[in-house]
This record gives C-alpha cells, sequence and structure tokens, in this order.
C-alpha cells in the first residue's frame, strides 16, 4: 500500500525565512496529535502545521487512494504513482552522485528534523506541568539538551556538506568527518537517553493523552534519525 499523503508536498512561504516544503502526511499527523493536546491550539506547536491543509479533504483524498488501492489489488492488478522511483531512472545509492546524496539528506531527511524535533520541547513541559514529578522534570532537560545538540548538528552538517567539495585539504575534510561520524554517536547515545526515561515515569490522568502523543512522535523521530545517520555515515565515510 502507498501513503499518498507522503507523496505530497505542501510548500510554505514567509517574507521571513523564505520558503519550507513538507509533506501532506506531517500535516495529517499534526491535525491526530492535536486532539490530544491539553493546551488551546495557539499555545501548541503541532497547530502551526495542522492548519496548512483542510483535514476533511485530506482525509478524502486518502481515503479515496486507499479505495482505488483496494479495488485494483481485488482485480488482480497493481497501481502506483508515477514519480523518478518507479520510471527509468531509478535512483539507488549505489549509482548516485554524491552531490545528489548530500542534496538529499539536506531536502529530505534533515527537513524531517528540522520540523519535527521542536514539538517535543513544549509537549513534555506540558507533561512535566502536569505531573509534577522529578523524572519528567528531569526528561524536560534532556529533550531540551536533544534538541539543542541535533539541530546544532544539523546546521554544521549542512554548511560541511555545502563546501565538501570545494574544499581541497584532504587532511581537514578527513578532521571535520571524523567530528560529524562522533557526533553521530553522542546523538544516539543522548536519544536513548530521552527514550529511556520516557518509559519510566507512570503519568498522571491529566497528561496521559500527551504522554502518548510524546511517546509516539519520539519513536518515530528515534527510528528516522537512526536511518539517516545510517546513511549519512555511508556516504560521510566514502572517498
Amino acid at each position: 500500500m502507498t501513503d499518498i499523503l507522503s507523496k505530497l508536498d505542501v510548500t510554505v512561504t514567509c517574507d521571513q525565512c523564505g520558503s519550507f516544503t513538507t509533506s501532506a502526511a506531517v500535516v495529517a499527523e499534526s491535525q491526530h496529535q492535536l486532539e490530544a493536546c491539553l493546551g488551546s491550539p495557539d499555545e501548541s506547536p503541532l497547530a502551526l502545521f495542522a492548519g496548512l491543509l483542510d483535514r476533511a479533504a485530506i482525509e478524502s483524498l486518502d481515503n479515496a487512494w486507499k479505495a482505488l488501492e483496494g479495488s485494483a489489488q481485488q482485480r488482480g492488478e497493481c497501481i502506483s504513482l508515477r514519480t523518478e522511483h518507479t520510471t527509468g531512472r531509478r535512483r539507488h545509492w549505489d549509482d548516485a552522485t554524491k552531490e545528489a546524496l548530500r542534496a538529499h539528506l539536506a531536502s529530505d531527511h534533515h527537513d524531517y528534523v528540522w520540523a519535527r524535533l521542536p514539538f517535543l520541547v513544549p509537549m513534555v513541559a506540558k507533561i512535566a506541568r502536569l505531573s509534577g514529578t522529578a523524572p519528567w522534570t528531569r526528561l524536560v532537560v534532556l529533550v531540551n539538551r536533544l534538541h539543542a545538540v541535533v539541530l546544532s548538528h544539523l546546521d554544521r552538517e549542512e554548511h560541511m556538506l555545502a563546501r565538501f567539495d570545494k574544499e581541497s585539504d584532504k587532511t581537514l575534510i578527513d578532521e571535520q568527518l571524523a567530528t560529524l561520524r562522533n557526533e553521530h554517536d553522542d546523538i544516539w547515545h543522548l536519544l536513548r537517553q530521552v527514550c529511556d526515561a520516557a518509559e519510566v515515569p507512570e503519568p498522571t490522568v491529566e497528561a496521559l493523552s500527551t504522554v502518548v502523543a510524546f511517546r509516539e512522535e519520539l519513536h518515530r523521530i528515534q527510528q528516522h534519525l537512526r536511518t539517516q545517520m545510517q546513511i549519512e555515515d555511508d556516504i560521510l565515510s566514502a572517498p
């Protein structure tokens, strides 16, 4: 089954920071998670994405696509989207250029983290406020540290990837690549701390729905970062 919403880009233009692209799937996830938020929509960052598209229209499109896929399967047929991955020029890591791979990291993997990671901060702060227990207060500290470390790393990595082919000093390049790979190890260790800490505290009844949404979002980010860093390590290690 194809997730039709993940194939649709939503481009938002800001007069101050330029254009930003996310997927309709991220918008749909935000609309779903906003239901579990006990605060007002004005104080939830989820609302920033949830308001980009009409929810009824998204759900209608998603349901229509699933019905179309199901109808084709019943007839022993297959229906798929025509993209660069399903046409003649299928892209694999082995035959893609380094430039294309680096652009893919910045535009796809990094954009997801830039967009989703900040949501964890107000969510865990709200849980700590409602629960008032030491474990959740400690988790606020860990999540804020993870937020700062990861976004700082992404910024350095994108700047380095942009000048990767312009740098002639191979020793300097090797040193910078080693630094990035070491940062990946540090990020993964910190992320594991956050995930482990998030499973220990028992939430209060008032915070339960937000805890469930927080843990789901944290799991998605963990899975995405694991995949992203594996790809990056392969690319950064390539000659």
